[in-house]
């Protein structure tokens, strides 16, 4: 039998366990310089991305109170980036040999087809861009310390376009 080890610690939260939510944000958005936004992400963001370690030890903290209630987590906000492949060719310069689901980009018929998606031409205006590079995923326990962290992380990436 082989045993297989994962670093928790190099796994974004929402990918094994999922992170603890209540309130959620989605923030999508286009990556003007990309020299700037790779520094930004080295100096600022990296250490806030919730990992997966951390995601575990709030879920066995939760289980030792015998309760699920996310309001016994009390200020446990959660961030994941996630890059969409026109993100990746922004930040490595090249195309990379993707996984052909990727690649086809989520307005594909395939894509929208095996997610149980609506058409694009049913998505909201909003969400409808030329190019969108990535998406911010902020968790939390509340409505306001979600909003209120969404807000710091937008201030600091508009300060990246000036």
């Amino acid at each position: 039998m082989r045993h297989l080890s994962l670093d928790l610690y190099d796994i974004q939260g929402d990918v094994l366990e999922g992170l603890p939510k209540n309130y959620e944000n989605f923030i999508f958005y286009r990556i003007v310089s990309p020299g700037l936004f790779k520094q930004h992400l080295r100096q600022h963001l990296i250490r806030q991305i919730t990992n997966a370690l951390q995601v575990h030890d709030r879920e066995l903290a939760a289980q030792s109170r015998n309760t699920r209630v996310y309001g016994s987590l009390e200020s446990f906000l959660g961030l994941n980036l996630g890059f969409t492949k026109d993100g990746v060719v922004q930040l490595m310069g090249i195309r990379p040999k993707l996984d052909p689901a990727f690649e086809k980009g989520a307005d594909h018929p395939d894509t929208t087809k095996n997610l149980n998606d609506p058409p694009p031409a049913n998505w909201l205006k909003e969400f409808i861009s030329d190019r969108i590079d990535g998406i911010f995923l902020v968790t939390g326990r509340d409505r306001s310390s979600v909003t209120s962290y969404s807000h710091q992380l937008l201030r600091s990436l508009v300060l990246l376009r000036q």
